[in-house]
């Protein structure tokens, strides 16, 4: 039976325009020729990858997208032929830097309509920079040495992303890059291998580092018994994770009663996984949490649960889970979330569901091209992001915190949304504003949009002492917060608070750094003559009380990171009371 107890909602979004350093995500897709998306990097010769960087090594016919700030290393002496080079992914722009003493050469010859009009080096592309002498050369045609830079080329109408390229002079999207040593120049002896670290790092792995993408879900997942490292100290987060062991990982994580129950003598002797597969199988009728695979007719035979498991399964399991442990199906952002998936028709329709919702909540994001790309794979540390995320949306509909006061107004249906959602979640990347600053603007994402099932009835926000008082428990907060981090205190801006009390006012209607008329929320600021050289943008909805509300914001890492940050002089603040939905809606605009 399908339950939700939860009495309380603590949903936050955090958006930041600030010269600051990008998180380091790295996901890496590789395009066959053939445009086969299910390639792995074990299935192309010379291609290796390790946290953040990818190694190139004779690598030919294939297209690479990478994830946010990855580091490309040109192999000593190399010659590496790429078709295209794709930064980004739905949600994060790329820092790119290729170093090494090898050379690579991206050219297609024959490029569709699409790519036509991006070139053969593209996407989300903030900066690339070139180190130990590398330099960059291309243009039309195989052969060309023209000089390139990164340019913005397109912007998407709708979600306002910027593509940028490397381009000619005149802005014309090179289709042949060359990035290599100066013509001429005496190649460099072959550096030799750095040695592996051989400590454990600050996560308890050699090989997952503090800076790691995956880090805290990594730690947080064998924190709660879900997932080990090996015996020689390492975690191997890039190896792939079979049917089994994710089977093992959602007993483990969500189960772990049941699982108890079926870990008898009779059934492990069946398979080290078969007490989770059972767990999962007999949690509910028709399959329980495995009712949508593609493998659960052959749940129980070893060499079908030793294949890898795919997206498409993966999201099937991850919308059991919530399907019959919350009402989350019904949440209505699953309709937009088809717009957003740039390969919705092709999903079959048996995945759709899952899809959507598990794509809308955050749990399992696009691809870099903005696809979905249900039949690639997944590795060790995605597999526990994914995991993590869900965990935490599950808090969110078994918690039974309630507000500290009692409510002016009969409480209303909770909505179903996660307190915060990790760092990979869909959003739209906010628009550039007139007055550009040295960087795009881009989100540091926390939470999916939101829009409630049935959109609250705004209310005037409170006047006098209580939106003052508001106002000024937001702000001393933040300069007690930034005092203990060693920063200057910002100042409560006039102007600043009346574009942040309009920002309140409309995220009641759309909860999203995106305003209802599509545009970004960078726009209020712009249109209120502000100038500035650094923006960020803060969200909540649900907390009752400024200390609430900051105890949310600190506990995420986007968030966080505007409010301590040294970009930041000024702040506004606004708060909006409404009598249904969410109940207490909150922004804070960051002015530097």
């Amino acid at each position: 039976m399908k339950k939700l107890v939860s009495l309380f909602l603590t949903l936050a979004l955090c958006l930041s325009l600030a010269p600051s350093a990008l998180a380091s995500i790295h996901e890496i897709y590789i395009i066959g020729p053939d445009g086969d998306e299910s390639l792995s990097v074990s299935d192309v010769k010379g291609l290796s990858c390790e946290d953040s960087t990818t190694t190139l090594n004779g690598v030919s016919g294939i297209s690479l997208s990478l994830g946010t700030s990855p580091t490309i290393v040109l192999a000593p002496g190399s010659k590496n032929t790429l078709f295209r080079l794709i930064g980004g992914d739905s949600d994060h722009v790329n820092d790119i830097t290729i170093k090494g003493t090898g050379e690579l050469i991206l050219f297609d010859p024959n490029p569709d309509d699409f790519w036509k009009d991006l070139g053969t080096f593209s996407g989300l592309i903030t900066s690339l920079k070139l180190e130990d002498g590398l330099t960059i050369t291309g243009g039309l045609k195989e052969g060309d040495s023209e000089p390139l830079t990164v340019q913005p080329i397109k912007k998407d109408p709708v979600n306002g992303f910027v593509t940028y390229s490397c381009c000619l002079a005149d802005k014309t999207p090179a289709q042949y890059v060359r990035i290599g040593p100066k013509q001429g120049a005496k190649p460099a002896e072959p550096e030799k291998p750095a040695p592996k670290p051989t400590t454990p790092t600050s996560t308890g792995f050699s090989d997952v580092p503090s800076n790691h993408y995956a880090a805290d879900a990594i730690k947080n997942c064998v924190a709660k018994g879900i997932t080990s490292g090996y015996s020689d100290g390492t975690f191997k987060p890039t190896a792939p994770v079979t049917r089994a062991q994710f089977c093992v990982m959602i007993a483990r994580g969500f189960y772990p009663d049941r699982l108890k129950k079926n870990e008898t003598a009779e059934n492990k002797a069946k398979g080290w996984f078969v007490p989770a597969v059972l767990t999962l199988r007999d949690y509910a009728l028709n399959m329980g949490i495995l009712y949508g695979t593609s493998f659960r007719e052959d749940c129980l035979s070893a060499s079908v649960m030793s294949q890898p498991i795919n997206r498409y399964d993966m999201a099937e399991m991850l919308f059991e889970v919530l399907l019959y442990d919350t009402d989350a199906e019904n949440d209505p952002r699953k309709d937009t979330a088809k717009s957003k998936i740039g390969d919705w028709s092709k999903i079959p329709d048996n995945y759709q569901e899952a899809v959507s919702l598990c794509y809308a909540l955050g749990i399992i994001t696009g691809q870099s091209d903005g696809s979905f790309g249900g039949n690639n794979t997944m590795n060790r540390a995605q597999a526990c992001v994914v995991i993590d995320r869900l965990s935490k949306l599950m808090e969110t509909y078994t918690s039974t915190e309630t507000p500290s006061t009692t409510p002016d107004k009969t409480p209303v249906e909770p909505p179903k949304t996660p307190d915060k959602t990790p760092d990979k979640t869909p959003v739209e990347t906010p628009e550039t504003p007139d007055k550009t600053p040295d960087k795009t603007p881009v989100e540091t994402p926390e939470t999916p949009d939101k829009t409630p099932t049935n959109p609250p009835a705004e209310t005037p926000a409170p006047s006098g002492t209580d939106l003052e008082s508001m106002r000024q428990g937001v702000l001393e907060l933040v300069n007690a917060e930034r005092s203990k981090a060693g920063k200057s205190p910002l100042s409560l801006n006039d102007a600043l608070c009346d574009v942040a009390q309009l920002r309140a006012d409309e995220i009641v209607k759309s909860f999203s750094h995106t305003r209802p008329n599509g545009s970004s929320c960078f726009t209020a600021i712009q249109e209120a003559g502000i100038s500035y050289r650094a923006l960020g943008e803060n969200i909540a909805a649900g907390q009752n009380s400024p200390a609430s509300v900051m105890n949310s914001w600190m506990n995420s890492d986007g968030h966080r990171a505007n409010i301590l940050s040294g970009d930041f002089t000024s702040i506004g603040i606004g708060y909006v009371k409404a009598n249904s939905g969410y109940g207490h809606f909150w922004v804070q605009m960051f002015l530097g």
